[in-house]
C-alpha cells in the first residue's frame, strides 16, 4: 500500500524482499558530479513532486488496482482472483438427396459451426481474451448417367473459415488517456516489466489476429468404360479469398516497459535488483512500442487442376493404371 504513495522504505529491510536482500532507490534528478552517480532517496522515499500524475491516477483508484489483500512484499501473492477459461463449440449439418429420373441424381450439404474459447477473471486490470473460430461449407453435387458407360460427376463447393483473436474490453472505458497516458489508445495499454507486480492492461484490446479464408471450387470428373479401359478424366478450379490482420509483436494497444533502470545507482550501468515499480512512479519508461490497430492484408489466387487416368485391363489378374 506505501508504495503507491512512492514510500519504498521496506525495500530497505533485506528480511522482506524477495531475494532477502536490500535495495536502495536512487534519485535520477540528483546526480553527483564527482563519482558521477546518482543520490539516493532519502529512506527510499520519492517525494510527492516527483511522482507521475498518471501512475497516482490509476494507483489510487481502487475500483481499478484494488488493495492487496495481503500487505506484504516478502511472496509474489498478495491478492488473489478468480481466471477461468471455456471452451463451446456447436455444429450443425443439412443434407438433401434429389433423384428426379433414373439418369440424374443431386445432392446437397451445408454445414456451420462455431468455436469459442474465451479466456476470463477478475482482477479489473488482467482484460478477458477472445478466441473465436466460425465457419461455414456447403456443396452441391451432381451426377448424371450419360450412358450405360458414360458417367459425369459435377460438384460445386464454399467454404469460409474465420480465426479471430484478441483481448477483450470489461466496459471500463479508455482508462490510459483518462489518467493522462498521451496516445493511449482504448483501454489500457500493457504496463509491464515490474519486479514484484503482473503487468497491468492488455497489449491487445480488440483483435489482434485474423485470418478469414472463402474458397470456391467447382470439379467435373467424366468417367467412360471402354472395352478394357475405365478412362476418367477430370478437372478442377478453385478461386481463393484471404483476408489478414496482424497487429504485430508489438501489440494492437501497445505496451510500457519500466525496467528500473531509472532508479538504479549507475545510469550506464545499473545493477542488482531493478524496480521498475518505482520508475512506473516517475513515469520514467525504459522502451514502449506499439503495433497495427487497423487494415488487413488480402492474397487472391486462380488454382487449377487436371487430370487423365487410365486403368487398362491388360488380363484377368493384371491392371495397368496411367
Amino acid at each position: 500500500t506505501a508504495w503507491r504513495t512512492g514510500d519504498f522504505s521496506s525495500l530497505l529491510n533485506g528480511a522482506t524482499t524477495a531475494n532477502g536482500k536490500a535495495v536502495q532507490l536512487y534519485n535520477p534528478y540528483a546526480l553527483n558530479t564527482t563519482t558521477g552517480l546518482r543520490d539516493p532517496f532519502p529512506n527510499n522515499v520519492i517525494p510527492v513532486g516527483l511522482l507521475s500524475p498518471a501512475a497516482v491516477k490509476l494507483l489510487g483508484n481502487s475500483s481499478l488496482y484494488p488493495a492487496p489483500q495481503l500487505n506484504t512484499i516478502a511472496g509474489t501473492a498478495n491478492y488473489f482472483y478468480g481466471a477461468s477459461s471455456q471452451l463451446n463449440m456447436d455444429q450443425g449439418d443439412i443434407k438433401l438427396d434429389w433423384r428426379p429420373e433414373d439418369k440424374d441424381y443431386f445432392s446437397f450439404r451445408y454445414s456451420r459451426g462455431r468455436q469459442d474459447n474465451p479466456g476470463l477473471n477478475t482482477f479489473p486490470l488482467f482484460y478477458n481474451s477472445f478466441n473465436t473460430s466460425p465457419f461455414q461449407n456447403g456443396v452441391l453435387n451432381w451426377t448424371r448417367t450419360v450412358r450405360p458407360n458414360l458417367i459425369n460427376e459435377a460438384r460445386f463447393g464454399v467454404n469460409y473459415i474465420l480465426l479471430n483473436t484478441g483481448g477483450a474490453d470489461k466496459g471500463l472505458g479508455n482508462i490510459g488517456t483518462s489518467v493522462g497516458i498521451g496516445a493511449a489508445g482504448p483501454g489500457l495499454l500493457s504496463l509491464q516489466g515490474f519486479a514484484y507486480a503482473a503487468a497491468l492492461g492488455n497489449a491487445n484490446i480488440g483483435t489482434q489476429q485474423l485470418f478469414a479464408a472463402t474458397t470456391f471450387q467447382l470439379t467435373d470428373n467424366l468417367t467412360w468404360i471402354k472395352g478394357k479401359h475405365v478412362i476418367k478424366i477430370g478437372a478442377d478450379e478453385q478461386r481463393r479469398w484471404i483476408n489478414v490482420f496482424y497487429a504485430g509483436n508489438n501489440g494492437r494497444s501497445g505496451f510500457i516497459d519500466f525496467s528500473g533502470r531509472f532508479t538504479a545507482q549507475n545510469a550506464a550501468s545499473p545493477a542488482g535488483t531493478q524496480i521498475g515499480e518505482a520508475d512506473f512512479l516517475l513515469g520514467m519508461p525504459d522502451t514502449l512500442g506499439k503495433g497495427l490497430s487497423s487494415g488487413t492484408w488480402g492474397q487472391r489466387s486462380w488454382v487449377t487442376g487436371i487430370f487423365i487416368q487410365d486403368d487398362y485391363r491388360i488380363a484377368k489378374n493384371l491392371t495397368l493404371n496411367l
